[in-house]
């Protein structure tokens, strides 16, 4: 590999472990949203935190489109350290689909749980309409 390759891969693994930063974040924040969830707590404020993360990984992947597609025309093959980097990002992504998975399963679990509740509530309500209007 040229000088230039290992330039361009340490570049390349500084970025996809500042992306790891991001993703553990974005990771946690899943963690704490399906507690949320499955506690029957307010999730409202774990959403944007997520995707606030999953917006500064596209932002490095953007600063890092030019320096990728020249290390693709290389041909150079990953080092040790890159692919390591990579296997990483990786299974932290593994991670966080696996994690929104639990989410959308817990606010769907949720959600069966409040229908009921609901239901009552907009019966008596109408009961209480309607006998508020008899009297």
């Amino acid at each position: 590999m040229s000088g230039d390759g290992l330039a361009t891969e340490a570049v390349l693994c500084a970025a996809y472990q500042e992306e790891a930063v991001f993703y553990s974040q974005a990771l946690a924040a899943t963690a704490s949203l399906v507690h949320a969830l499955q506690q029957g707590a307010d999730p409202s404020g774990k959403l944007p935190h997520i995707l606030g993360c999953l917006d500064q990984v596209a932002a490095v992947e953007a600063r890092l489109e030019t320096i990728k597609a020249a290390w693709q025309r290389s041909g150079d093959k990953p080092g040790p350290r890159l692919h390591g980097a990579l296997t990483q990002i990786r299974e932290l992504i593994e991670q966080l689909a696996a994690g929104i998975q639990e989410a959308e399963q817990a606010a769907r679990q949720r959600k069966s749980q409040l229908e009921p509740e609901l239901e009552a509530i907009a019966r008596r309500s109408q009961m209480q309409r309607a006998y508020g209007n008899w009297r």
